[in-house]
């Protein structure tokens, strides 16, 4: 794997690509209470949202260093409309790994987006995870957001 040397650090290209747009995509959210699902180990979003005075819950399946709320996306232990923005970060490749459908974590997320929320969703069009990601079918992934699913 390529090494990019950026600013005062080395990293992977591939995490130096989504650095780039989880910066770009966080830096104007501020004042809000947002849900991390599949917060793993790394706290770049985390961080970017502490820095912005919002009110950051990790989730995750697993007992990870970030994780402050352990459980799956197919049931979402929060009341409906407790979020403003729900990001994603690499994660929803993941959920089939679990059991959970697109259909079923979509609608969880939707229940605890508050109307008029932000979801910030993002996956890797190759590498891993569901058929979806591996064979990079891009139409499908769209379609996962059309109303009547």
């Amino acid at each position: 794997m390529k090494i990019i040397e950026t600013n005062f650090f080395k990293c992977e290209s591939i995490r130096c690509v989504v650095e780039s747009i989880i910066s770009r995509d966080l830096k104007k959210i501020k004042n809000v209470k947002v849900l991390e699902i599949g917060c793993g180990n790394w706290d770049y979003a985390k961080n970017i949202f502490e820095n912005n005075k919002c009110e950051w819950y990790g989730f995750d399946v697993l007992n990870n260093k970030l994780t402050n709320i352990k459980g799956s996306v197919s049931s979402i232990p929060f009341l409906d409309n407790s979020f403003d923005v729900i990001i994603g970060n690499q994660t929803m490749e993941h959920w089939f790994e679990y059991g959970v459908s697109f259909k079923k974590a979509l609608s969880e997320i939707n229940r605890v987006l508050r109307k008029n929320g932000v979801l910030i969703l993002n996956a890797p069009i190759h590498v891993h995870g569901h058929p979806f990601f591996l064979k990079g079918n891009i139409d499908k992934k769209i379609n996962l957001f059309k109303k009547d699913i």
